[in-house]
């Protein structure tokens, strides 16, 4: 009896013990970062005020560092094995900090969490920002944002933009949207830029 029960435990201890030895597939973690290109320079500023974005507003879903996509317009799933470095809130948030800081509008632009006094501040909500796949052979990565630019001194609402991205992806899968993803929020920020010369 007592070498049945010896038997069985080296058996368990293989077992286990192979169970855990088999490795998972590893995470891929992508990054949405805006970096200037070498021929750009900052110019003097068009106007001397300091524009502070505050972090973008969105649903739940989006608030967190899954990299969504959808098979139908209302259905949004999650990639296993992809994963964003942050939620897409921060993300957006310092690429259009540092897009404008570059573009030369203003005397400076700062995030939510700087401690200076800015003269406008620019609120925004993500409405959509997900990999649309949209039959077998095609995917777009979908980006809709509302912006609203508020005068801080009074908390009037100056004007208010909304800003929708349609980029088609390279590849099917995770990485095609990420870069496609990219593309977008570049667009995103020259249109914006675009927005706010125009308010100047």
């Amino acid at each position: 009896m007592h070498k049945y029960y010896g038997l069985l435990a080296i058996i368990m201890i293989i077992v286990l013990g192979g169970c855990s030895s088999k490795t998972g597939k590893s995470i891929d973690v992508y990054t949405l970062k805006y970096q200037a290109y070498p021929t750009e320079n900052i110019s003097l500023p068009k106007t001397n005020k300091i524009l502070k974005i505050i972090l973008p507003e969105s649903s739940k879903e989006i608030q967190h560092n899954k990299i969504l996509y959808a098979k139908m317009p209302q259905q949004r799933e999650a990639y296993a094995y992809s994963r964003w470095s942050d939620t897409p809130n921060h993300m957006i948030e310092q690429f259009l900090v540092s897009h404008l800081n570059h573009s030369g509008l203003f005397r400076a632009v700062i995030p939510s969490t700087s401690q200076i006094k800015p003269q406008w501040i620019l609120e925004s909500n993500i409405d959509d920002f997900y990999h649309y796949f949209e039959d077998k052979s095609e995917a777009f990565s979908i980006i809709k944002i509302q912006f609203y630019l508020i005068n801080k001194k009074d908390k009037r609402l100056i004007a208010k933009h909304h800003i929708s991205i349609k980029i088609p992806s390279s590849t099917l899968d995770a990485k095609g949207g990420v870069q496609a993803f990219h593309l977008g929020l570049e667009k995103v920020a020259k249109e914006l830029q675009l927005w706010l010369k125009n308010l100047l």
